[in-house]
């Protein structure tokens, strides 16, 4: 492989994938140094004015590979390389860019256009061949994400019409299910705990919820506190249609718990249906509830509410296991309606791995699961939402039908996987936006005060035929699967996964995050 001023070596492709260098590694071809074969060992080079034009490399590692030697050939460091091109606090970046991790953004096209400079590559045309090459390689990847639906959901949680691609987690989901149901459920709240990242959530939504409308009857009532969490029962009440009889006017009854759950009652047995009244991260009346006054009704509410038609169930964050027992309708609860939603165990990984790619009629790398399973050692507790991201980074980057392990360790693997997609995303804002998009980061975290972080739903701005600005910059990392959004709301991901990624780290500690630095003029 030759490169620099003189442009690149073309290849031959080797099957309908995979593009193999017509030279070795140090440069030379099998019969010496690609300008200078000797006779009878393959076609000449064209002489002349004209030469056949070199085509860049045919592959995302060749593409990091062929990099590579040009800043080798200019004999720099990759902090060299980021210095000559004003760019000091870019270098993990620019790294990404040499050891194959991430490709360039089209937001950083200026400053990879740079970097090829100082690297030697100065001829006008041969840049360009180079930015063909990478527009190339991000199609690639586009083509996957168009041609089928996902059947992964990275950061994003699963909802009740995801169910038919939620696996794992059945037998927990059948115990959960019966708990709701059984006499015991109509005494006090079922709670589901677990550590951040667990999948508690989604383990709610697309796994207990559509069984218990499908197979039993039942009609969920799903919301989050909020805010104002008396205030979010009543329109989630008002909501649903059997329950928003006209002489009914939830949001009146906001202020008195125990009336409103007498209320509830007395019109489920009128109508003659079964409720399910689902409170999704429900550490939410310790983070964003603001007012000790407003939790406590609210929490008086849901211990009044269950009976035989109506049924009360919750996800809780293990690390506010504390805050809970402190409140006495949590505390009965935790003591007579608790479930843990523990790790997953290596059957169950191996389900959430190989049942949605079945699904899908995909085929798994021989040994593709047990490299997951081993990165997830490293990872700790709650490393869910970093498999899920994973999966689909690995998805998005192949082709055909297979999931293979080379895309999964160019994706960057369990955790990097996350930091590589977020930094792509924040590359391609302006300056402007990027601030923008650290302001918005700051207000989707709560940073606790005695308590942990948690996430925090942020209204979304109302959506225009081309975004500009706050919409811009949150839908950007809305679509990079980075957030979790639905049509009006955007929640950042989970501890977890927060703190895998610098950039994450700085803006939940109110911090100059790591990495490129734009405020001061830098990529």
């Amino acid at each position: 492989m030759v490169s620099g001023r003189k442009g690149l070596v073309g290849r031959r492709r080797k099957g309908p994938d995979r593009g193999v260098p017509a030279t070795r590694p140090d440069g030379r071809g099998k019969g010496g140094p690609p300008h200078h074969r000797p006779s009878g060992t393959g076609p000449r080079r064209p002489h002349g004015p004209h030469p056949v034009p070199p085509q860049p490399p045919l592959s995302r590692e060749e593409f990091a590979s062929e990099l590579t030697r040009l800043r080798e050939k200019a004999d720099l460091t990759v902090r060299a390389v980021a210095a000559r091109v004003g760019a000091p606090g870019a270098h993990s970046t620019i790294g990404g860019w040499f050891a194959g991790q991430n490709l360039p953004s089209m937001g950083s096209l200026p400053l990879f256009r740079r970097v090829l400079h100082v690297c030697g590559v100065t001829d006008a045309a041969e840049i360009e061949r180079w930015l063909e090459r990478l527009a190339e390689l991000r199609r690639s990847r586009v083509l996957r994400v168009a041609s089928g639906t996902s059947p992964y959901r990275g950061l994003a949680g699963f909802e009740e019409r995801h169910a038919d691609w939620f696996f794992g987690r059945e037998r927990l989901r059948a115990v959960i299910v019966d708990r709701i149901l059984a006499e015991g459920g109509a005494d006090v709240p079922q709670l589901l705990v677990g550590a951040s990242g667990s999948g508690k959530s989604s383990l709610l939504r697309a796994g207990v919820l559509p069984v218990l409308r499908g197979e039993h009857g039942c009609t969920p009532l799903l919301f989050a506190p909020g805010r104002d969490p008396m205030r979010a029962l009543a329109s989630a009440l008002s909501a649903e249609a059997v329950l928003s009889a006209p002489s009914t006017q939830w949001a009146d009854l906001a202020g008195d718990p125990l009336e409103l759950a007498a209320r509830v009652k007395a019109v489920v047995r009128r109508e003659g249906v079964r409720i399910v009244v689902a409170v999704d991260q429900l550490e939410e009346v310790f983070t964003a509830c603001p007012d000790p006054a407003a939790r406590e009704r609210f929490l008086r509410c849901l211990a009044a509410l269950p009976s035989p038609d109506v049924r009360v169930t919750g996800c809780l964050r293990a690390d506010f296991y504390g805050q809970a027992l402190d409140q006495r309708p949590l505390a009965a609860a935790l003591q007579k309606g608790q479930t843990v939603v523990g790790a997953l165990s290596e059957d169950e990984i191996r389900a959430v791995v190989g049942g949605p790619a079945a699904k899908a009629g995909l085929v798994l790398d021989e040994g593709f699961i047990d490299v997951l399973l081993a990165d997830l050692r490293d990872c700790g507790p709650g490393a869910l939402p970093l498999l899920s991201h994973a999966l689909l980074s690995t998805w998005e980057r192949g082709r055909g039908t297979a999931l293979t392990i080379a895309d999964y360790r160019a994706g960057g693997g369990m955790s990097a996987a996350v930091s590589e997609t977020a930094e792509g995303v924040y590359a391609s804002l302006s300056e402007a936006e990027c601030a923008r998009a650290r302001q918005l980061f700051l207000r989707m975290v709560a940073v606790g005060d005695g308590v942990p972080d948690a996430r925090r739903l942020l209204p979304l701005p109302r959506p225009r035929h081309t975004p500009t600005g706050p919409a811009r910059c949150t839908r950007s990392w809305s679509a990079s699967s980075t957030t979790a959004w639905s049509r009006s709301t955007a929640t950042a991901p989970g501890s977890p996964t927060r703190h895998c990624s610098p950039r994450g780290r700085g803006c939940a500690a109110g911090s100059t995050p790591t990495g490129p630095d734009r405020s001061s003029g830098r990529t």
